[in-house]
């Protein structure tokens, strides 16, 4: 499917977004773990305290294990963080499709991708497409957006919404690289 518009205003625009956010999820890892390695030491010293009969290696094991499980806990948040900041990236991705199922890129790209057939029935999320398709019969589904087209006993599907999903993980990863590197 192609993009159209400034794909790098759009992407300087979500990053601008979310860049407070990602700021704040940074600083707050950041300072969980500073927190972490000064609860870590203080244990440290408490367990050196208390169990004056443990070799030097036990203990080193003992801390070595506290930090570790404590340095996972704070990774564990920051990424649930990182995975509710893509999360609403998507569902303004979502929103914001609407818009774009009814620019006129949109529309040309559907009709050069119609089948030569002369009959064909579209299921569209609005009846905003009649002007554009005057001959198909028109569906509406407010559950889609965007179109998809029946010709016979096969659907071409050009729902913004199903391309999305279907690149959900390849575009996951995108944002990820662009926002969290």
């Amino acid at each position: 499917m192609e993009i159209y518009g400034n794909v790098e205003s759009i992407k300087q625009a979500i990053q601008k977004k979310f860049d407070d956010d990602i700021k704040a999820a940074d600083n707050e890892k950041k300072a969980q773990i500073e927190g972490i390695m000064r609860e870590a030491k203080e244990k440290e010293e408490l367990i050196s305290a208390r169990i004056s009969t443990m070799t030097e290696s036990e203990v080193k094991k003992a801390t070595s294990k506290i930090k570790s499980e404590e340095i996972l806990k704070a990774k564990t948040e920051f990424e649930q963080k990182r995975e509710e900041i893509i999360d609403k990236i998507f569902e303004m991705a979502i929103k914001n499709a609407r818009k774009l199922a009814h620019e006129k890129g949109y529309i040309e790209m559907v009709k050069k991708s119609l089948p030569k057939e002369q009959h064909y029935e579209l299921i569209c999320d609005s009846d905003a497409y009649k002007r554009s398709f005057p001959k198909a019969k028109l569906k509406i589904d407010k559950d889609i957006i965007g179109i998809k087209v029946l010709a016979g006993d096969v659907t071409y599907d050009f729902t913004i919404d199903s391309e999305i999903k279907s690149k959900k993980d390849i575009l996951r990863n995108k944002i990820s690289g662009v926002l969290f590197s």
